[in-house]
C-alpha cells in the first residue's frame, strides 16, 4: 500500500492522488454531473485515471483552494506587436506571435484621464478565481515535487513537476488557506521546513521552524490568520505550533489540550507511538 492523498472542490466531486505500480502519480476524479464528462460511478476504480507521470518515494499530499490562474502575456514579435488581446490569447490584428510571459498578478490598466491635463493612473483589473489543486511528493531523491491541477484537470500535454529542492524523510503535509499555500516537511535533521505559494509565487529557499520529530507534520486552518501545526516529538508526545496572524509562534509545545491559550506539557502531555 503506498497511501492515497483525497480532496473535493465542490458538491459531489472527489479527486484522488496515488501512486501506481511502478512509484508515478495517478489522478482519479469523481463528479456526476453531465457537464464533467466523467462517468456517473461510484466506484472510483472504473474511471480511467490521468497519468501524471514522475517518480515518487512517498505518499502524496493534495489541497484545493480558490485562486487566480497565472496570467499569459506575450512579449511583442520582432517588428512590432502589442502581446496578446485580453481574452482572447490571439496578438492584434498585423502583429505576429510574441513569446508567453507567465506573470504572477494582474496587469495594470492605463484609466482615462479624470479631466483635462490629469495624468492617466493604473487600475488593476479584477481576476476571477477557479478551482486549483496543489499536489506534493517526494522524488527519487527525497526532493519536495509540486504539481497544480486547474478546474480538476491535468496539465497537458505531459505534467511538468515543480521541483521546489531540499531533501526530506517524512511525508510532505500542506494547508490552504487565505490566499497561500504551506506546505511542511521534516527534514534530515529532524527539523520542520516550510515553504509558502502566495500570488502564484514561492518563497525563496526553505524556513527552518525548529524541533526534533519522529512523525509527519499535519497542518489545519480554522479561519482567516490562523495556523496550526502538529508533529510528534522524540519523546513520543504530541507537539504544536500555531500562527496567530502576525507570526509562527517561537516554541513547539508538547500539547493535549489547549487550556485558556496555553498549552498543556511535561508530565501531563499525551505520548503517542506508530499506529497508535
Amino acid at each position: 500500500m503506498k497511501g492515497i492523498a483525497a480532496t473535493s472542490w465542490s458538491a459531489q466531486r472527489l479527486d484522488v492522488f496515488c501512486l501506481q505500480p511502478d512509484f508515478s502519480m495517478a489522478h482519479y476524479a469523481y463528479d456526476p454531473t453531465p457537464s464533467a464528462g466523467i462517468p456517473d460511478s461510484s466506484v472510483l476504480g472504473t474511471i480511467a485515471a490521468d497519468e501524471l507521470g514522475g517518480t515518487f518515494t512517498s505518499v502524496p499530499a493534495a489541497v484545493f483552494s480558490f485562486a487566480q490562474p497565472p496570467i499569459v502575456a506575450t512579449e511583442p514579435a520582432a517588428g512590432g506587436g502589442a502581446g496578446t488581446l485580453p481574452g482572447t490569447g490571439e496578438p492584434p490584428p498585423g502583429t505576429g506571435p510574441g513569446k508567453p510571459i507567465h506573470l504572477t498578478s494582474p496587469p495594470a490598466a492605463i484609466a482615462p484621464e479624470d479631466a483635462p491635463g490629469a495624468a492617466p493612473h493604473p487600475v488593476h483589473l479584477p481576476v476571477p478565481t477557479e478551482p486549483r489543486i496543489d499536489v506534493f511528493a517526494l522524488d527519487a531523491g527525497y526532493a519536495m515535487r509540486h504539481l497544480q491541477l486547474w478546474n480538476g484537470k491535468a496539465p497537458s500535454p505531459q505534467p511538468q513537476w515543480t521541483d521546489l529542492g531540499g531533501i526530506f524523510i517524512s511525508t510532505p503535509a500542506a494547508v490552504a488557506w487565505e490566499d497561500r499555500v504551506d506546505v511542511f516537511g521534516v527534514g534530515l535533521d529532524r527539523a520542520m521546513y516550510r515553504k509558502t505559494l502566495r500570488r502564484n509565487a514561492w518563497s525563496s529557499g526553505w524556513e527552518r521552524l525548529g524541533g526534533t520529530f519522529t512523525s509527519e507534520a499535519s497542518a489545519v486552518s480554522w479561519g482567516p490568520g490562523r495556523l496550526d501545526v502538529f508533529a510528534r516529538g522524540p519523546d513520543f508526545t504530541l507537539r504544536h505550533k500555531s500562527y496567530d496572524g502576525q507570526r509562527l509562534g517561537e516554541f513547539w509545545w508538547g500539547a493535549r489540550v489547549p487550556t485558556g491559550g496555553r498549552e498543556l506539557g511535561g508530565e501531563s502531555a499525551g505520548r503517542f507511538r506508530a499506529g497508535g
